[in-house]
C-alpha cells in the first residue's frame, strides 16, 4: 500500500503539543483551510538542525507536506 511505504520511509512522532506549539497548526485549523486529514509531527536532525515536519493526510492532495524550519512554514510537494 502507498501509505504504508510512506510511513515506513518517513517515520514520524505522533506529539500534538508539538505540531501545536512549533508549528501552531492543529487539525481545527486543517478544517477551516477546507482540508481533511491528521497532523502529524516528524523530528528530523538534519545538518545539525532539528526539523519539524507536519504531514496532512489528504484525499484531495494525498502528498502535501508542511514544514518548519525555525520561523519558516513552508508548503512543499514531495
Amino acid at each position: 500500500m502507498q501509505k504504508e511505504a510512506l510511513e515506513s520511509s518517513h517515520p514520524k512522532v505522533n506529539h500534538p503539543q508539538i505540531i501545536e506549539v512549533i508549528c501552531g497548526l492543529t487539525e481545527g485549523m486543517l478544517e477551516k483551510m477546507s482540508l481533511s486529514g491528521k497532523v502529524r509531527a516528524k523530528i528530523v536532525d538534519q545538518d545539525n538542525e532539528e526539523i519539524i515536519w507536519v504531514s496532512i493526510e489528504n484525499k484531495e492532495n494525498p502528498n502535501l507536506l508542511i514544514g518548519q524550519r525555525g520561523s519558516n512554514l513552508n508548503a512543499l510537494q514531495h
